[in-house]
């Protein structure tokens, strides 16, 4: 349960913060995957056609989330974080929450990500939240080191797994 000294706001991700927190994830990301595949977007990718949110546990910045909608129209949860102090207390999992609220009230009907097999604990979120695994989407190659997933924000799909009824 996360404590009464919680906050979870919009913010610019090209402010010295925002970088700050891209930094600390890329940096994470470059540790676990080859640069051929980190497909990390700019702050300034995310302020042309995005939004970023920032997550603090009493008035310390913890960590971020971004929506951004790709070429095809589709909405990508990017640049999902929680520095390794403030993990286990649920900041993910409301800032999730958040911006599946805000992308739902824009009217958007799905949102989409990609994670790697390296990121149980995202995974295990994600899977908690309801999103399931899928093809590669928005112009991503399928790659060994690639789960695409998606979550249904229209209607929940009845857990079918792809099996056929």
């Amino acid at each position: 349960m996360l404590a009464d000294g919680f906050q979870l706001g919009e913010a610019d991700p090209t402010t010295d913060i925002g970088r700050a927190l891209i930094a600390e994830l890329d940096a994470y990301l470059l540790s676990i995957y080859p640069i051929s595949v980190c497909h990390r977007t700019t702050p300034e990718e995310i302020l042309s056609n995005g939004v970023f949110y920032i997550a603090k546990l009493d008035e310390q910045v913890v960590g971020c989330g971004a929506l951004k909608e790709n070429k095809l129209g589709q909405l990508e949860l990017k640049r999902m974080f929680v520095r390794p102090m403030a993990r286990g207390k649920g900041i993910a999992k409301k800032l999730l929450a958040e911006l599946e609220t805000l992308a739902q009230s824009k009217g958007f009907d799905a949102i989409y990500l990609e994670t790697g097999p390296p990121q149980k604990e995202a995974i295990a979120l994600y899977e908690n939240a309801g999103y399931f695994r899928r093809g590669p989407f928005g112009g991503y190659d399928d790659h060994p080191l690639s789960i695409f997933m998606e979550k249904r924000l229209d209607s929940v799909p009845s857990q079918s797994n792809g099996s056929a009824a």
